[in-house]
């Protein structure tokens, strides 16, 4: 038997200390680090064989959001499987452009839902009405539950190859994505925590990385009003070629927009 001071010490000496004790708190089912210090419990053998279970998987590179089984976007605690793409500080960023240009209440299309973080931001803080996409039935799976569990309302999620399955003359006043961009080549050089552990199909953008963007701009402005818009992110080295795929489709008012690392990180553009 353990108290939480003494398997937080064991844990740090396994792995790093700040994700030993992001692990014991989702352990222990609590998200302030200060209980970590004042909770004078005594932790049940299960616990601890749990805990070290947890560090072992993390010493195989396992990503921490895929041992939690969740992670927190913009404020809403998502539930995470190996099945989506992990939810990251970059497609917050991609949230707040749609934020500063749609109105609220504006109807939205996203494609490639992945855990839904996207489209439960937008509904959430803005009051947008989504509908959305994605061709893995496992990712779909996982947005249909983070939507009800989080929005509390039924959804309007169907699995669909792009555009495939949605209602034929439908429009859209924006469509937001955040593709697979990750040239195939590149991705053994990724980091093991990706390339070993997050879905592989929702990495990889083919042979330039660009299959998605050319993809969905060839299709898109059959699915937008007069003036609708449409928000990528984008690889740190894309704007030029994703503005170049967007001209090509007759788009215009095209932005690249960087991130705060200086790198460009989304790329917006309106129906002519």
């Amino acid at each position: 038997m353990l108290k939480i001071v003494e398997l937080r010490a064991w844990g740090k000496k396994q792995i790093d200390g700040q994700e030993a004790d992001q692990l014991l708190l989702g352990l222990l089912g609590i998200d302030k680090p200060s209980q970590l210090f004042t909770w004078d419990k005594t932790l049940t053998n299960a616990e601890f064989e749990r805990f070290s279970n947890m560090i072992t998987e993390r010493q195989t590179g396992k990503p921490i959001q895929y041992i939690l089984g969740h992670w927190d976007f913009m404020g809403f605690r998502l539930e995470i499987s190996p099945d989506v793409l992990i939810p990251r500080d970059d497609t917050e960023f991609l949230v707040h452009q749609v934020f500063e240009a749609e109105e609220k209440g504006s109807k939205g299309l996203e494609i490639g839902l992945g855990s839904g973080c996207i489209s439960i931001a937008l509904t959430m803080s803005h009051n947008i009405k989504m509908t959305g996409v994605d061709i893995c039935p496992k990712a779909l799976a996982v947005a249909k539950s983070n939507f009800r569990r989080i929005v509390g309302v039924p959804d309007n999620f169907l699995q669909s190859n792009l555009f495939e399955n949605l209602t034929k003359g439908e429009k859209f006043d924006f469509i937001v994505s955040n593709p697979p961009y990750i040239p195939a080549f590149d991705i053994e050089g990724l980091d093991a925590s990706v390339k070993d552990f997050e879905p592989k199909k929702a990495l990889d953008g083919g042979a330039d990385g660009l299959d998605f963007y050319r993809n969905i701009v060839d299709q898109a402005k059959d699915w937008l009003v007069e003036n609708g818009r449409i928000y990528f992110e984008i690889g740190y080295n894309q704007g030029t070629a994703v503005k170049s795929i967007l001209q090509e489709g007759n788009f215009s008012n095209i932005k690249i927009t960087k991130d705060l690392s200086g790198h460009d990180r989304v790329i917006t553009a309106s129906k002519k």
